[in-house]
């Protein structure tokens, strides 16, 4: 069974202060997708905790004290899975998100994202 970790981020203080704005869409939306992936396959994970940066953002990850503590759980053993909104809520820096990826793998960790990247042509 997976030890799952949900991550939700908005980039500014004025984005976090929305009543019912996108921190509360993206945790809903993650939480949906936790609760129908154990509706398809039993067992599939359980949560094991919510991490939210509001009004940080991405453009570095030390900024990030939510994301930041989830990387020590992942180092610990206490989540193996991040899921996320889409990957712009992980980072947007492609150095950090190689330095996430290769902790990632050395964890025997993984992430998925509700959203896929669109192809460009």
């Amino acid at each position: 069974m997976k030890r799952v970790g949900i991550y939700i981020r908005v980039s500014t203080e004025e984005q976090a202060r929305i009543q019912e704005g996108s921190l509360v869409s993206q945790k809903n939306r993650l939480l949906d997708y936790v609760e129908f992936q154990n509706k398809r396959e039993s067992n599939w994970g359980t949560l094991v905790d919510t991490y939210c940066d509001e009004g940080k953002s991405a453009k570095n990850m030390k900024g990030c004290p939510e994301f930041l503590r989830m990387l020590t759980d992942i180092k610990t053993g206490r989540i193996d899975l991040i899921v996320a909104t889409e990957l712009s809520r992980l980072n947007r820096n492609i150095k950090d998100f190689c330095e996430v990826w290769d902790l990632l793998k050395e964890n025997k960790a993984s992430f998925v994202t509700l959203r896929v990247m669109p192809n460009s042509a």
